[in-house]
């Protein structure tokens, strides 16, 4: 009888262990997805910074370039 008390224990705490694991698991995993999530959100920010940069030295350029033509000797 003492020996099935102690593999009844044993059972329990395998179980309790493993849904511990499980629970772990799922929490771990939630943070990854939402790490994923993240990183997707800063890289379409970066993305779109860096088109609006784009567009700016654009800008710029055709400004320069009618400044330069306003200079221009004639």
């Amino acid at each position: 009888m003492g020996n099935n008390n102690n593999f009844d224990f044993l059972d329990a705490l395998s179980a309790v262990s493993f849904l511990i694991a499980v629970a772990n698991y799922r929490e771990s995993r939630g943070q990854t997805d939402l790490q994923e999530i993240a990183q997707g959100i800063i890289k379409n920010i970066n993305n779109h910074l860096q088109e609006q940069d784009r567009k700016i030295d654009e800008i710029y350029d055709i400004l320069k370039a009618k400044e330069s033509e306003k200079d221009a000797p004639k």
